[in-house]
This record gives structure tokens, C-alpha cells and sequence, in this order.
């Protein structure tokens, strides 16, 4: 009798755990549980927790429409929600949606609880945001006809990587370096917006222009259009003789496609920062920028004092085009090295950890290390949950008394009343102690996921 008592019981609180939502990463979001979890959620249509317990569900059955359908409706409902967050930057991720994947990521980071997967989510930011830049890349070009109709956004400038003419395999790094260089000088002055480098390398690479012609007027034109730039910056860096370079360099109006203005100076090769920054101030005299004293001493100051440690900080950023972050990131050590006090390239070497790890942890591994989140004890099978629920909620009358007997100074009247109630039990019809279990898997308190 007593074996049959305790299936029964064991059978209630199964279904019990399974209607109340029992831990997030557990047996209840496992795919064949879908079912039962959409029917509480649809008899529960205000639960939000019982609404990501089946959008975590259907992650794992690989079913990431139906996720995001459901976590958006959860994050709709509720701004805290880590869980709801975590899972829906997944699903989106796996159905390419860069930009969705991006928002709930940022979320998570603000609102989730498990520090861990915060680290994780932060380096995965940049990469989907470098996989959401050759998105929107991709789906301009798809509709340049009506995008070049479209004014351009006022001061707004980008800057084209520079085309190198005569100059050696090791002077090469420069081409990508300067424009680099450039578009942080420009953002100095808070009265122009300068276009990230990676966007525009983006846009080029989806072209697919070759570095031939990113010189020419008309290149210059129709990727500035495409990216809504009213000006555009594209010029030619020459080697003029050995120990000195040639930098020529033109403003395109969108707008008007035509020139604003063109400049060229000829410096020194370890005098490449007095040429870079002569173009700098050229072009915000070109297009109406007055800067004040602190800014000029600002971008004067961006620079490194070696040109070594410049020409490997521009092989790092022609590695991270590439999608070689290792590589990316074994550059920016150099340079920091060579230059401990060149700033950016410490930025840069931030980002291309934050890309290397991204590369090497996969959106599963992260949806398992966030699988507590929020969530009570992780139940793996139906074996693990029995032998919890025997553990948590179910107490036999023989526990019961070697419990007692164990304990002599336990209270009479408790005791008493066990009995009374026991005895009221018999007079119904019921087994002693089953009444007793089945209350506590009644009232047994379940921990749902949640912030």
C-alpha cells in the first residue's frame, strides 16, 4: 500500500511541477513538454512567466519564430525580464535579425542577473553589430534607386579608405590607418557626424569596388548617397620620392555631386600626423566648421609618436576586415607595445577580444550558461525530477514518526493535532499521511523564471 501511496503522490507532484513552471533550464522547457506548456500559457494568458518558460521551450526545439513571437510579447508586458531578454536576442540571432538580436542583448545587459553571461553578451554585441552593418549594407544596395533619391542627412561626413599609389608593401597598412585616424579627428566637433569606418567598409565591401576605384568621383558620390553622407572624403596618398608622401585629397557634395573643395600637401614620411591632420582641419574649413582652441589641441594630440606603431595598429584594423580577430588582436599588441600612449589602438584591442570570444563561444553554449537564469534548481530528466519532488514534497507517515521519536522535546500539541487530523482523514475515507503529501505538493512553493 505504502508503495502504491508514494507513485501516486510522486504522480501528482510531477504534474504539479509541470503545470506550475519548475526551472527554467530544466526538464519543463525541454520540446516534448511544448504541449502542456502552451496550454498553461494559454490558460494563463497574464503569467508572463509561464509565457517565457514556453518561449525558452520552443528555443530549444529549434522553433525561433515562435520564440521570438512569444518573448516579445513577454518583454511587451515586462521590462525585466532577463530570461525573456536572453532567449529572445537568441532566437533572433538565429534568424539573422542583427538588429533585434542587438536590442535584447542591450537589455540583457541592463537588466540581467547572472554576471557571466552580461560578459558574454557584451563581447557578442560587437560582432552582431559588425553582422548588422553588412545587413542594412546589403539591403541599401537592394534598394539604391530609392535610397540615392533621398536627401542626405546635413553634416554628415565619410571618409573613404585612401588609395595608395608608388607606395611600398610596407607602407600599405596606411591606407586603412589614416582613414581611420581621419574619421575619430573628425568626430571631435560635435557640429559635423562622421560615418564609423566599419559602416563604410561595409558598403564597399557589399559593392564589391575594387581599391582601384575608390578614388573616383562618381565611387565617391553613390557610396555617399547610399549611406546618406552629404559629404564625402576620398582621396589618393603617393609615395613622391623615397622619404616623402604625396597626400591629395577632395570633399564631394553629395547633394550636388561635385567637389566642395580639393587640397594636396607633401611631407615627410615620419611627418605622416602633421599631413593627416592638415587634411583634418581642411576639411572642416571646407564644409563651414569653426573649432574651437580645445578642439584643435584635441585632434593635435591624437597621434602616435611612432610611425612603427602606427603601421601595425593598421594591419590590426585590416585583420578585423578580414574577420582574422586573432590576428587583429596580435597587431594591436604590437602596436600598444611600440606605443603604450597610443589611446585608439587600445580601443581597438578591446573590440578585437570582444570579436576573438564571440567567435569561440556559440549561441548555445550561451543559452546554457544563462539557463539559470532567474530559474529555480535545473532538472535534466524525468529521474531527476522524481527523486526532487520525493525530496522536496513528499513526507511518509514512517518519516513523520522517526522524525518524532528522534526528537523528544518536539511539542505535544503538534503532535495532537497531527493526530486529530489524521483521524479526520480515516473518518473520510483517506489513508493517514496521504492528505498530508498531497497538501504539501499543493501549497509547495515553485520558483518560476523571472528577472
Amino acid at each position: 500500500m505504502r508503495r502504491f501511496h508514494s507513485r501516486g503522490v510522486l504522480a501528482l507532484a510531477v504534474g504539479a511541477c509541470l503545470a506550475a513552471g519548475c526551472a527554467t533550464g530544466g526538464l519543463n522547457t525541454r520540446p516534448e513538454n511544448i504541449p502542456a506548456l502552451e496550454q498553461r500559457a494559454a490558460a494563463q494568458p497574464d503569467n508572463t512567466d509561464a509565457a517565457t518558460t514556453l518561449g525558452i521551450a520552443y528555443y530549444n526545439a529549434q522553433r525561433y519564430d515562435d520564440a521570438r513571437k512569444t518573448l516579445s510579447r513577454v518583454v511587451e508586458a515586462s521590462q525585466k525580464s532577463g530570461s525573456a531578454y536572453l532567449y529572445l536576442g537568441l532566437s533572433n540571432e538565429e534568424l539573422k535579425d542583427w538588429t533585434g538580436a542587438r536590442n535584447a542583448y542591450d537589455k540583457y545587459v541592463e537588466v540581467g542577473t547572472d554576471a557571466t553571461v552580461k560578459e558574454r553578451l557584451r563581447a557578442r554585441l560587437a560582432y552582431v553589430a559588425r553582422q548588422q552593418l553588412k545587413q542594412d549594407a546589403k539591403l541599401t544596395l537592394e534598394r539604391e534607386q530609392q535610397v540615392s533619391d533621398e536627401p542626405p542627412t546635413p553634416r554628415t561626413v565619410a571618409v573613404m579608405p585612401f588609395r595608395m599609389v608608388g607606395t611600398g608593401e610596407e607602407l600599405a597598412p596606411l591606407q586603412t590607418a589614416l582613414s581611420d585616424m581621419i574619421i575619430t579627428d573628425l568626430s571631435v566637433s560635435s557640429a559635423i557626424t562622421s560615418v564609423e569606418r566599419v559602416k563604410i567598409d561595409a558598403m564597399i565591401d557589399e559593392m564589391l569596388l575594387a581599391q582601384a576605384g575608390l578614388a573616383e568621383a562618381e565611387t565617391g558620390v553613390r557610396v555617399g548617397r547610399l549611406l546618406k553622407a552629404e559629404n564625402v572624403v576620398q582621396g589618393v596618398l603617393a609615395q613622391a620620392t623615397e622619404k616623402e608622401l604625396r597626400m591629395d585629397a577632395t570633399v564631394l557634395n553629395t547633394a550636388r555631386r561635385a567637389s566642395a573643395g580639393t587640397f594636396a600637401q607633401t611631407e615627410q614620411v615620419d611627418a605622416i600626423f602633421d599631413l593627416e591632420k592638415a587634411i583634418v582641419f581642411n576639411i572642416f574649413n571646407t564644409v563651414g566648421v569653426t573649432l574651437t582652441a580645445s578642439e584643435r589641441e584635441k585632434i593635435n594630440e591624437n597621434r602616435t609618436g611612432n610611425l612603427m606603431a602606427f603601421l601595425a595598429y593598421g594591419r590590426g584594423l585590416d585583420a578585423m576586415d578580414r574577420g582574422n580577430y586573432a590576428e587583429a588582436s596580435t597587431f594591436f599588441r604590437q602596436a600598444s607595445q611600440l606605443d603604450p600612449n597610443f589611446q585608439r589602438v587600445q580601443v581597438q584591442q578591446i573590440e578585437s577580444n570582444q570579436l576573438q570570444q564571440a567567435e569561440q563561444v556559440s549561441t548555445s553554449e550561451i543559452a546554457r550558461e544563462g539557463s539559470g537564469e532567474g530559474a529555480g534548481p535545473t532538472v535534466t530528466s524525468n529521474t531527476d525530477l522524481l527523486s526532487q519532488v520525493t525530496k522536496e514534497t513528499v513526507s511518509s507517515p514512517i518519516d513523520n514518526l522517526q522524525t518524532a521519536s528522534s526528537n523528544p522535546t518536539a511539542n505535544t500539541g503538534t503532535s495532537q493535532q497531527q493526530n486529530q487530523s489524521a483521524n479526520a482523514s480515516t473518518s473520510q475515507g483517506q489513508t493517514p499521511g496521504v492528505a498530508q503529501a498531497a497538501k504539501a505538493t499543493i501549497i509547495i512553493k515553485i520558483t518560476r523564471p523571472g528577472n
